[in-house]
């Protein structure tokens, strides 16, 4: 699938990685589409890391009506926390 692969020395790096970047490509989806990569990876019995949280603050953002908005929108809502 990749057109090439990378090969990390420490143990466990590479898993870091791949949590880091699942979670910020949720934050490049809207709320919506962050809620059903959740439900899916769930039912596969997956786990994407910070998932849930990610698609917890897009789904206040959304509430809080930046669902137009573009991604600086959720700097509002974490910082109503």
């Amino acid at each position: 699938m990749g057109s090439s692969t990378t090969w990390f020395d420490t143990v466990g790096t590479a898993s870091s990685l791949k949590l880091v970047l699942n979670t910020w490509l949720l934050g490049l989806l809207s709320a919506k589409d962050a809620e059903l990569v959740r439900a899916a990876v769930a039912q596969a019995g997956g786990q994407l890391g910070g998932a849930d949280a990610v698609a917890a603050i897009l789904r206040r953002a959304v509430d809080a009506g930046h669902g137009d908005a573009d991604m600086a929108a959720v700097v509002e809502v974490l910082r109503d926390s």
